[in-house]
């Protein structure tokens, strides 16, 4: 059952529209890595509870509230694995400005 549900989730891009919506200022490629990273958490929570949040209807309240933890804390898996990296990271036009 949780696997049907979370293929008829992917089917309706549910995750991607959340995503779109909550992650106004985030580059298309970090958006599509948090998606994927929303639909692995999905798939390792116990079928239980994805059946019972989709049945009481508060499974989109639950992924959006996923979405927003992984985007604003720095102790999501989502800021380890992409965010992280990219905050150590300059732009070669601040290199060059620093240089001069």
């Amino acid at each position: 059952m949780k696997q049907s549900i979370i293929n008829n989730i992917a089917k309706d891009r549910m995750v991607e529209t959340i995503v779109a919506n909550v992650a106004k200022d985030t580059t298309d490629e970090d958006l599509t890595d948090l998606c994927q990273d929303i639909y692995l958490a999905l798939m390792e929570k116990d079928e239980e509870t994805i059946e019972e949040l989709y049945a009481n209807k508060q499974l989109n309240y639950y992924v959006t509230r996923m979405v927003i933890n992984n985007i604003d804390s720095s102790t999501s898996r989502f800021f380890y694995n992409y965010k992280k990296n990219k905050l150590k990271q300059i732009s070669m036009d601040d290199y060059k400005e620093t240089a001069d």
